[in-house]
């Protein structure tokens, strides 16, 4: 079994979610959803903080609003998989629910884009899709797990 795999396996397959949101209580609630269903949280407030913790956090999946202080969630992601997190899935939760915004995050690689407020099922069970794809190693698009996770909610 690989390293990454038995790391898994020893959180019960938990995934590390990073939420970024300068919305303090829109970030601390999703972060406490997350919390209390398993999933190990990092919540940043402000892009730059994000930027300087998510190496190390090393998250599987990132929850970036688009509307953030000082650089979009746009460029968040592209920022972050600079940073080495290639394999991570990036879902936007946003205000943003126009065709216009829903086109940027796909043309911005998000594999999600859901608008506030998020309906917390329907988020707990695309994190479910993610984690049992990742538990099989499943997480090349030629496996289509990428495509079948880019849906606009």
């Amino acid at each position: 079994m690989s390293e990454y795999r038995a790391q898994l396996s020893s959180t019960a397959g938990a995934l590390r979610v990073l939420v970024v949101d300068d919305n303090a209580d829109g970030a601390e609630s999703l972060g406490v959803l997350l919390d209390m269903h398993g999933h190990r949280v990092l919540t940043c407030l402000h892009p730059n903080e994000a930027l300087a913790a998510a190496p190390a956090f090393a998250p599987d999946v990132c929850l970036l609003d688009i509307g953030l202080p000082g650089m979009s969630g746009h460029e968040l992601a592209k920022a972050l998989r600079g940073a080495g997190l290639t394999r991570t899935t990036y879902i936007a939760v946003t205000g943003y629910g126009s065709d216009e915004a829903r086109r940027a995050t796909n043309a911005a690689g998000f594999a999600m884009h859901l608008t506030k407020p998020v309906d917390p099922r329907y988020l707990l069970d695309k994190l479910a899709s993610i984690k049992e794809a990742r538990r099989t190693d499943d997480l090349g698009t030629k496996n289509g797990w990428f495509g079948s996770l880019r849906v606009a909610s």
